[in-house]
């Protein structure tokens, strides 16, 4: 049954009943007992209720997901720093500035006579890389 229809049907249905028994209006009681006997209002008002109670659910369920997405994408990003971070301490330990791979070449921003050579500064450092196919131009390393 479309909820929408039987809206529409039922609220017509209860405008006819209205307006064909005007002392309705006077008598709350009369007039529910008289809808009810005449239409599927508690049909009606049942599936409004589960339909609702439906909608919760899938929100929460939705909520609860996006919660645990939200949850996993952050553990990744943390894992990406920690690698990030691996990389340039071994590059940095090994005094090396530049790594090719097959799938990226690695190297550690700013001119090597900068460098200082005890542990640098993490603001000033970092690890950029490029495409093993547009080595001219490198981009940031997606670790």
């Amino acid at each position: 049954m479309n909820i929408h229809l039987s809206a529409r049907e039922l609220q017509q249905h209860i405008e006819l009943l209205l307006h064909d028994f005007p002392e309705l209006a006077e008598d709350e009681e009369l007039r529910l007992d008289m809808i009810e006997g005449e239409t599927e209002l508690d049909k009606f008002l049942a599936q409004v209720v589960e339909k609702s109670i439906e909608a919760r659910t899938m929100a929460d369920a939705i909520k609860s997901r996006i919660d645990s997405l939200n949850e996993r994408r952050s553990r990744f990003l943390r894992q990406e720093a920690a690698f990030r971070e691996l990389g340039l301490k071994i590059m940095q330990r090994a005094d090396i500035n530049k790594v090719q791979l097959t799938e990226r070449h690695y190297f550690l921003s700013g001119p090597a006579h900068q460098r200082p050579s005890s542990q640098p500064k993490r603001t000033s450092r970092r690890i950029t890389g490029g495409t093993s196919q547009n080595r001219t131009s490198p981009r940031s390393c997606p670790l």
